[in-house]
């Protein structure tokens, strides 16, 4: 039998009960706090990346929704997102929840230059830039590279100027295949790059069936008007074993030019295919100083370069490699009759030669471009040429009066019109017949070689009659310094480029020099390098050492 409780348990009790009561019963226990968002993992990869190549983001986060700053959207937890970073860029990872709480965190993606690059076994000539069929427009640019005829890869170009590669139009292509040249037959292939930014720098690379063979980085577009530009100029280049040729080669390169015109004889001793494959690419497109795969160079005939042919006197097969071996403007005279080409005879040998140039034989022998302030006429001076043509002249006169108002105007040819000489083979006057309408459309240089030395005039004109020594007018008050206003062209021949030295084949006659030349350098290699914009031009002869041996200023 169970005792009785005490009454005071009894309401202790009660009492226990009804707080309980109103614990539980009358209301619930307040929520958990939302969680909050949580970055597990957030990277780039690869980081550094090579510039113009794509980075990857990952990112692993809970508690809400992802975001990528600066706006590349929205991403989930565990997605990997593609993009390519114009330069070094951070990237903002923000994760929300639905309550609104925010988690932030940053990569920053590094982007480094991608290097040069070539895989030698793709190319017998590896690219270079060309001036192409666009003379008055900086915006674009040729490439030209040559590969073996049995290679039967897919090949593309693509150019980046902004941070993205762009493909270009699918490049073209010839058959090289010439006897005589004991080269196996070849590809000429040819790019337009397009468009580029005037004056600006730009990155390229060859493609061969989707993989990268070839990529040069930093090269420079053509000069647009209003833009400063450094012009240089040298002629009779490349001699095989003449160690000049290569140290007047670095030491152009040591300029920095945007442009380098080479005014003939580019390549010893016949100009041909053999001859420009084993000496002159090794020089100007490889080894220390590979000029032409970032900056234009533009090719100019002399006699070395069509094999000394002279009026009705065919060529050497092999030789005339000048027209497959670049690609220039076909904006010319069009002279394919009455002599002014080489005699290609017999028809059946040179067919494949011709089938080689194309329509750049005869066309690319004379033509005009410009660059910059200046208008360039370039034109073939051998002597298969006739000076005296009506047709001829009147080209060379539209050519210049077409010039912008403003522009320079130069003209180049190899053989000079004028000259000191005491050697035959150079002591050559015919170019003389054109000088009246040089100096009639305000001619301001004229550009020449063949003279393996330096030589200036001073500023003059022909009296009329005439066009030999006895009719020069020399413009005595020009000194290039104090007054810089030319009265006629001045004649700069500029023929030291690194073939064997003419010191011998001058000879001062004993009362002094000729009175319409103003310097004469023989004993030593050199080139010209030009600093011009649209009212001064400030030129100076330089030694591959970078030793300054003249220099004369012009202006308006």
């Amino acid at each position: 039998m169970n005792s009785p409780r005490p009454a005071g348990t009894l309401v202790l009790t009660c009492v226990l009960l009804v707080l309980a009561a109103c614990r539980g019963g009358g209301s619930k226990a307040p929520a958990d706090p939302p969680a909050a968002p949580v970055i597990l993992r957030f990277e780039a990869d690869p980081n550094p990346v090579e510039a113009g190549s794509p980075v990857t983001l990952r990112a692993e986060f809970t508690g809400g929704k992802g975001a990528l700053d600066p706006g590349l959207g929205a991403i989930a937890s565990g997605q990997a997102l593609a993009f390519v970073p114009l330069g070094d860029t951070s990237v903002v990872l923000t994760v929300t929840s639905p309550s609104g709480q925010v988690r932030s965190e940053a990569v920053k993606v590094q982007v480094k230059p991608s290097p040069d690059f070539e895989d030698p076994a793709s190319f017998t000539v590896p690219p270079c830039l060309q001036l192409g069929e666009a003379p008055d427009r900086p915006d674009r640019l040729g490439l030209m590279w040559h590969a073996p005829a049995y290679d039967t890869g897919t090949w593309a170009v693509e150019v980046r100027t902004t941070g993205t590669w762009v493909r270009m139009a699918d490049p073209a292509s010839t058959l090289v295949d010439i006897p005589g040249t004991q080269v196996p037959a070849q590809r000429a292939w040819t790019a337009v790059l397009k468009p580029l930014e005037p004056g600006g720098t730009f990155d390229y690379r060859v493609l061969r069936d989707g993989r990268r063979v070839f990529q040069v980085n930093g090269a420079r577009a053509r000069m647009a008007p209003g833009q400063r530009q450094r012009v240089v100029i040298a002629g009779d280049l490349v001699e095989p074993g003449n160690p000049a040729s290569r140290s007047i080669a670095e030491g152009i390169a040591a300029q920095k030019p945007d442009l380098m015109l080479a005014v003939g004889d580019l390549s010893y001793p016949h100009g041909t295919y053999q001859e420009y494959r084993a000496h002159f690419y090794p020089t100007y497109n490889g080894g220390p100083a590979p000029f032409m795969r970032s900056r234009l160079m533009v090719g100019i005939l002399g006699n070395h370069d069509v094999a000394h042919v002279d009026r009705g006197a065919p060529p050497p097969l092999g030789s005339l490699a000048y027209y497959y071996c670049w690609d220039q403007p076909l904006n010319g005279p069009g002279l394919l009759q009455g002599g002014h080409v080489a005699n290609l005879s017999p028809a059946q040998a040179w067919a494949p030669f011709r089938q080689a140039a194309g329509a750049r034989y005869p066309a690319m022998g004379n033509f005009w471009f410009d660059s910059g302030d200046a208008r360039f006429v370039v034109l073939d001076s051998n002597r298969y040429m006739h000076r005296d043509d009506p047709a001829l002249r009147h080209w060379v006169e539209t050519a210049l009066d077409g010039a912008p108002a403003g522009f320079w105007r130069i003209v180049l040819y190899h053989h000079p019109g004028f000259n000191q000489s005491s050697f035959k083979h150079t002591n050559d006057w015919h170019m003389a017949q054109l000088w009246p309408v040089l100096q009639r459309h305000r001619v301001d240089l004229v550009v020449n070689g063949h003279l393996h030395a330096y030589a200036r005039t001073r500023p003059f004109t022909l009296a009329p009659g005439g066009v030999d020594e006895a009719h020069i007018l020399p413009d005595l008050a020009y000194d290039g310094a104090a007054t810089t206003k030319a009265a006629g062209p001045i004649q700069i021949i500029t023929g030291a480029g690194g073939g064997i030295s003419h010191k011998n084949r001058f000879r001062v006659p004993a009362k002094g020099p000729k009175p319409f030349h103003q310097a004469l350098i023989a004993d030593r290699h050199s080139f010209s390098v030009l600093d011009l914009d649209r009212d001064r031009l400030r030129f100076r002869q330089m030694d591959g050492a970078g030793a300054v041996l003249d220099q004369f200023t012009l202006t308006r």
